[in-house]
């Protein structure tokens, strides 16, 4: 199953949360509109490149991103890192490689769980 460009979302300008977690979705085709805060993708089989996947909350003022337990693979960007709003980020059990920009953390992150990939620093 894929979640492509949902068009009922982005007419939805004050959406603040998505949860597609649990499901079956194998790919992600689309984007969310910039009101977005939390995005919850986890505990489905989406097979794509990190750092494309990501790229679709560049103009959201995302809080939380819960990617974990999926299959992507690919490099992190580490400009995405660099949001103010970015406060959790979950990416665990996937097969990320490369490494962790260390110098992105910001202070006002509350979690950060990039167990269980290739990822080192």
């Amino acid at each position: 199953m894929k979640l492509k460009s949902c068009q009922i979302l982005v007419q939805i300008p004050c959406l603040k949360v998505v949860n597609a977690s649990y499901n079956l979705l194998d790919a992600y085709d689309g984007s969310f509109p910039n009101s977005i805060e939390t995005i919850a993708l986890n505990n489905n089989s989406i097979k794509a490149d990190v750092s494309d996947l990501i790229n679709k909350f560049d103009d959201s003022e995302i809080e939380t991103v819960d990617l974990s337990k999926n299959k992507l693979t690919g490099k992190l960007p580490t400009d995405f890192f660099n949001k103010d709003s970015l406060k959790k980020f979950n990416v665990a059990y996937n097969e990320i490689e490369g490494e962790f920009p260390s110098d992105a953390i910001s202070d006002s992150w509350e979690s950060l769980d990039v167990s269980y990939n290739k990822t080192y620093g």
